[in-house]
Formats: C-alpha cells, sequence, structure tokens
C-alpha cells in the first residue's frame, strides 16, 4: 500500500497493518475527544487540540506497547538478557542526553533540581515503556514458539 505515512511506519507487513490499524483508532478517538468538547462547553480554546493530541499520541503509543510486536527477534531467555541491557543502555543515554538539552534550552529562574528531575522522570518513563514492551513482546513469542 502507497501511503505517506509508508515512511513514518515499519516495513514488517504485520507490523504496518497493526500500527495503521492503531493509529484509525486513534483517530477515532481524536474525532470522539473534540465532539465531546463542543457538546461539553466552552474550553480554553488552545487547550482543546493539546488535550486531543494527547489523547492521540498516548493511545497509539499504549497500543503499541501493549501489543507485544516491537521485539520479533526476542524468544529465548539470553536474547531477552541482552535487549534489556541495551534498554538500560539507551534509557541512560537518552537520560543524559534530554537532561543536557534541558539545561540548554530553558531559559529563566528554573531550580536545577526541577530539571533534573524532569530529565529522571523522562528517563524512567522511557525504560519502563521500553522494558513493558520487550517484557510483552518475549511472552508473546514465547507462546507463539510453544504452539
Amino acid at each position: 500500500m502507497k501511503t505517506w505515512l509508508s515512511i513514518f511506519l515499519p516495513t514488517d507487513e504485520y507490523k504496518r497493518q497493526k500500527l495503521l490499524l492503531f493509529i484509525a483508532e486513534g483517530g477515532v478517538l481524536l474525532v470522539l475527544a473534540q465532539f465531546l468538547s463542543l457538546i461539553i462547553g466552552p474550553f480554553e480554546s488552545s487547550l482543546v487540540p493539546i488535550i486531543s493530541i494527547g489523547i492521540f499520541v498516548f493511545y497509539v503509543t499504549f497500543r503499541y506497547i501493549i501489543s507485544g510486536m516491537e521485539y520479533t527477534e526476542v524468544a529465548t531467555q539470553s536474547d531477552y538478557k541482552k535487549e534489556r541491557k541495551n534498554i538500560v543502555m539507551k534509557s541512560l543515554s537518552f537520560g543524559v542526553i534530554f537532561t543536557g538539552l534541558n539545561f540548554l534550552v530553558q531559559r529563566g529562574d528554573y531550580i536545577i533540581v526541577d530539571l533534573i528531575m524532569i530529565g529522571l522522570l523522562a528517563t524512567l518513563f522511557f525504560f519502563l515503556f521500553s522494558w513493558f514492551s520487550l517484557k510483552r513482546s518475549f511472552n508473546k513469542n514465547r507462546e507463539l514458539i510453544d504452539e
């Protein structure tokens, strides 16, 4: 299927179809959120798009993580341990880069502890999302092998 989204989608056909499904479901939730904001009443005009986009991004990301399709090659315990170490290193690298960029970008009277805590929280969430996705993928791959 040729679409402009192809540059953002994985090359694996199964992953591509599932991700398109998640994006379509997120789009429906986006429309519902917009419709509910019209029914419920007046909101701050800039708040509605931010909340709607947040719902879309969170939904698609959450569905992708719990689907267990990110780490298709992890089927043995040794692969799992190797990938887990990889995730720790990626998370730490992300945390250092994110915190460093946060220091460079932020201007004003920010307390250093605030910037460090934001970096630590971002690193923690990055690690937890990656680890949970790895765990789901590993369990799913083990189930497929056992069948």
